[in-house]
């Protein structure tokens, strides 16, 4: 308590406006407030008002000694979306509690925890505003303004929240981590130029998965601001970029940024690449977004980008290009899965395209990538009404999907009925069932039934053009997919650092 106290203590010297508790997001001041996390025997827990001593001794201390006009709030989950945690009523409570106290001056809503089918970083597949109705009820406990959190893009919902009386204040975090500009470029009356969040939540994920810097997906500058600023490069270059999904499209415009001229090929008939075709799965639809701020972006550029021309070996060099840069992405790998090719079996790209042949009820997908798109996939089919069976060779599903992510994925399979296999090697492919070994133990067993496979089973880089321009053209490189097939981020990221270095 004291600790907390004396870090107010010194921001307030530091001459900070505002001082905001955090009393949720599974950390300690809720561990004393919840029920389900606070077991304690003494003054500190099992009644209400016991539950309540801790923060409340910590808010008294520091409004001792902080004085007004400085602002003291507090952040607090509506619902802890947990077994045996707190709803709405209790957090309503707490709010008049304090109220009472006149001690606040002001809450931050949210809801959700490390764990279960909302976290407090959401999923894109929540429509935006999604608790905000929520908020607006646990408002009528106080009159002391209201802050909402909780999946907010774009300004426009923001607004609707307001007018609705849902909240006084709108906060945003992954949305100024994609745009900086945010606020500015709405004030502006801009609200097309701005950089859109689509909820990948790498800017976290990243971090807590596998140790990386922090990123963000759409916005490669993200966790760079220590660096120099993009300025113009002391020798522009002609650049051709073959290749229009995240990589090539982030190359071409931030080189052109940098006063280079850029010209863009794309063989297919629209932008985006694969991303586009993941942006077609019903989790998935807020990437669409990205694409369309993307294309506005080259077209506001100037970039010369064209749609449905497919580069060759020749057409690239006698371009005159000075640098080259292959985004060709990446194709669907064949997993070498006998009965592979029988006339059941289908990748997720032509499946999701519509190009592949109809789909019967029983629909087995076999999962050979640690990513989303397994999940994503069998979400959508089974929105389809297909019944569902996912099999993953790994101990759990889709390992690189962290925490504040899978829930709510993993919440969607279960309400429709996906059955998830895990530690499943497909060995063989049958016209009427798929043969399966235990990762580990080997054991044999089938699941019987099947009409339909679908291989979500991860992707080959596309550089074989690159690599037959290479010995021809001093300056070539590749990147995204066509490089490694991996998350958006190290596509965006990386084709960001080559533009800095041209």
């Amino acid at each position: 308590i004291s600790e907390y106290i004396e870090s107010a203590r010194i921001a307030a010297e530091a001459g900070v406006d505002s001082i905001e508790i955090h009393a949720n997001h599974d950390d300690m001041v809720e561990w004393f407030l919840s029920p389900l996390t606070n077991k304690r025997t003494d003054e500190f827990g099992g009644t209400y008002d016991n539950r309540l001593r801790f923060l409340r001794r910590i808010v008294s201390g520091i409004r001792e000694r902080v004085g007004r006009p400085i602002t003291l709030g507090l952040r607090l989950a509506m619902d802890q979306y947990m077994d045996g945690g707190y709803q709405i009523d209790e957090c309503m409570r707490f709010m008049q509690s304090f109220e009472t106290d006149g001690t606040i001056d002001f809450f931050n809503l949210d809801v959700g925890g490390n764990w279960g089918p909302v976290s407090y970083i959401q999923h894109g597949m929540y429509p935006e505003g999604h608790w905000a109705q929520m908020c607006g009820e646990a408002k009528q406990a106080t009159t002391l303004p209201v802050l909402y959190v909780g999946r907010v893009v774009h300004a426009e919902t923001a607004e609707r929240i307001i007018a609705d009386g849902q909240a006084d204040m709108v906060g945003l975090v992954r949305a100024l981590i994609a745009d900086p500009r945010w606020l500015t470029l709405n004030l502006a009356g801009e609200p097309e130029r701005v950089r859109p969040c689509v909820a990948l939540n790498d800017c976290i994920h990243r971090y807590t998965l596998e140790g990386l810097g922090f990123g963000c997906g759409t916005n490669p500058r993200a966790g760079r601001e220590s660096k120099p600023p993009i300025g113009t490069a002391s020798q522009p270059v002609r650049l051709l970029v073959v290749g229009g999904g995240p990589a090539g499209m982030e190359l071409a415009a931030t080189a052109a940024e940098r006063g280079h001229e850029v010209e863009l090929w794309e063989a297919k008939p629209e932008f985006g690449g694969r991303f586009a075709i993941a942006a077609q799965l019903r989790s998935n639809a807020p990437y669409q977004d990205w694409i369309d701020w993307s294309v506005r972006r080259l077209s506001d550029l100037g970039i010369r980008a064209y749609l449905g021309r497919r580069a060759e070996v020749r057409s690239v060099l006698d371009s005159g290009a000075d640098v080259i840069a292959f985004a060709t992405g990446a194709r669907g790998r064949h997993p070498g899965i006998p009965g592979e090719f029988l006339p059941h079996v289908a990748g997720a790209d032509s499946v999701i395209l519509g190009s592949a042949r109809p789909l019967g009820s029983r629909v087995l997908v076999i999962a050979e990538d640690d990513g989303p798109a397994p999940l994503s996939v069998s979400d959508h089919l089974a929105s389809l009404g297909h019944e569902v069976t996912l099999a993953f060779r790994t101990p759990g599903p889709s390992p690189l999907v962290g925490k504040y992510s899978i829930g709510a994925m993993l919440a969607s399979l279960d309400s429709r009925g996906v059955q998830i296999l895990q530690n499943a090697r497909a060995v063989e492919i049958h016209p009427d069932r798929v043969d399966f070994a235990h990762s580990y133990s080997g054991r044999r067993f089938s699941i019987d039934g099947i009409d339909s496979v679908v291989l979500v089973t991860g992707g080959i880089g596309n550089d074989a053009l690159y690599r037959a321009v290479l010995p021809h053209h001093p300056r070539v490189h590749l990147l995204g997919d066509a490089f490694a097939p991996r998350r958006m981020t190290f596509a965006t990221k990386q084709a960001f650092e080559l533009a800095m270095l041209l």
